[in-house]
């Protein structure tokens, strides 16, 4: 069992950052924890994306703070993960298409305009809410923003501070890179050759 980090009395980690490996995670907030169910979902979902940021935005650096990584007695039900690329150069050559795949992204339009619009997209099924910050001004943004205790409606809590997760470096065996590589291979295709199959809107 890894070293259990410090909480507040609300259930939040107390304000810092927690380095620790996926693996860890897992123990932590989602074996014996309370709604299990939810947790494992989300935890699940987490664990894709953890394997996909790799093998499209390369090395980066991987934080995750909210409801998920909380010793609440309420259920959670989505985690918040900001991306941070080690390389921008690679990152700017990734098209629209195949970003959108991972991240969640607000006031968009998919497919043709006429026939579907969506306030806010989130390709891992709404269990992990994601954002990319690669500028040393957005990387300050998006940890504040972890940093920031928020209600169940998604509203900030003044003068509430939390503690955020990043994950520790984890590799991916060559063989698991090359099947995610396969699976991944629609991301190429034209936005206009997909098909929506659902959405959750927050």
């Amino acid at each position: 069992m890894p070293d259990m980090p410090d909480f507040q009395r609300n259930g939040l980690l107390v304000p810092g950052v927690h380095r620790m490996p996926l693996d860890a995670v897992e123990a932590i907030f989602v074996q014996g924890c309370d709604h299990f169910y939810n947790r494992q979902r989300i935890f699940d979902a987490l664990r894709l994306m953890v394997e996909l940021v790799p093998v499209r935005f390369g090395l980066s650096t991987i934080l995750v703070s909210g409801p998920f990584i909380a010793k609440d007695t309420r259920a959670p039900h989505y985690a918040h993960v900001a991306i941070i690329p080690r390389s921008h150069t690679d990152l700017k050559k990734i098209p629209p298409e195949q970003a959108v795949k991972i991240m969640t992204i607000g006031s968009v339009m998919v497919g043709r305009p006429e026939l579907m619009s969506f306030t806010q997209i989130d390709p891992m099924g709404g269990l992990v809410r994601s954002w990319i910050a690669y500028e040393d001004d957005e990387i300050e943004i998006v940890r504040g923003m972890l940093r920031t205790a928020v209600d169940r409606s998604g509203n900030p809590l003044r003068g509430v501070e939390q503690g955020y997760v990043e994950l520790e470096s984890c590799r991916l065996q060559p063989q698991r890179t090359k099947l995610l590589l396969e699976q991944c291979a629609h991301y190429r295709r034209p936005v206009r050759d997909r098909h929506a199959v659902g959405h959750h809107p927050s």
